[in-house]
């Protein structure tokens, strides 16, 4: 599988982006080649289209996310109806991009790959996050720009485990709920109202998500807020302790940072002091 990497520290901004419709009549007759000025990610929407990558044949359905690379070939087949999209055109120094015929997630040195397509489902998080790009980087204010390029990053961060995950076969149950307790670990999720969430039954989800994780859902949840609470603290040194357990909903600051301590092996206090020298 064809996948593009570069440095995730090397990605600048977001230079374009916008939602597309088109229908027929289209202008190409039966393909259309064109060479992208800059990398750009392609959300399918819905509707039937084709992109050819050298031999390859890849049938878009809506959920597909493509990632175009600045200036290379690609081969656009007539559509025969409609189709709607959502594109983000943006920038990484050219230095650190490179372009592999192994799908792989590099933890080392911050490198980040990405395969050509991933199949994601209609109604995926995902949807929702790269909508939220668009709408900030067609923004007139500044700092919606800004957060257009963190969304950006975070989003490919997000894609590339997503591709690890499914190689390794993980069901999409599973997959959704890893997704939820990492991105909502605030919420108060039980057993229950996860598996109903994943339309998984409580058994099922239990067996597989400890399988792959290695872990329970209730221990991968409280790492989950043990290390949004981190990014809480770092984030805002004067907080209290007391708001960080409201806001990641512990019973109260004791039980907080009686947690905290036994995850991290040093309390809150301790943690705020450490990265405060």
């Amino acid at each position: 599988m064809r996948c593009m990497g570069f440095k995730i520290s090397e990605l600048r901004k977001i230079s374009e982006a916008n939602f597309i419709k088109r229908k027929p009549p289209y202008q190409w007759a039966v393909e259309k080649a064109f060479y992208p000025p800059k990398h750009f990610l392609y959300y399918h929407l819905g509707g039937q289209r084709k992109i050819l990558d050298g031999d390859n044949v890849y049938e878009l359905t809506p959920g597909c996310v493509v990632f175009f690379v600045g200036g290379r070939k690609y081969v656009s087949p007539k559509p025969e109806g409609e189709y709607q999209a959502m594109n983000a055109l943006f920038d990484v120094s050219p230095d650190d991009f490179y372009i592999t015929g192994e799908a792989l997630l590099s933890d080392q040195e911050n490198y980040i790959c990405i395969p050509f397509v991933s199949h994601l489902r209609k109604d995926s998080l995902f949807k929702l996050r790269f909508e939220e790009i668009i709408y900030c980087a067609m923004s007139s204010q500044p700092l919606n720009n800004l957060k257009a390029k963190f969304l950006l990053a975070e989003f490919l961060v997000e894609l590339a485990k997503v591709n690890r995950r499914r190689d390794r076969e993980i069901p999409a149950g599973v997959e959704l709920a890893i997704s939820l307790l990492e991105k909502y670990p605030e919420q108060s999720w039980t057993l229950d109202s996860l598996a109903e969430r994943v339309n998984m039954s409580r058994a099922n989800l239990t067996r597989n998500f400890c399988k792959i994780t290695g872990k329970p859902v209730r221990q991968f949840h409280l790492d989950q807020k043990i290390k949004r609470a981190s990014t809480i603290i770092r984030s805002n040194p004067g907080i209290r302790f007391k708001e960080v357990a409201d806001i990641l909903n512990f019973y109260d600051e004791y039980h907080f940072s009686k947690a905290f301590k036994q995850k991290t092996g040093i309390s809150p206090r301790e943690f705020k002091t450490e990265k405060k020298g």
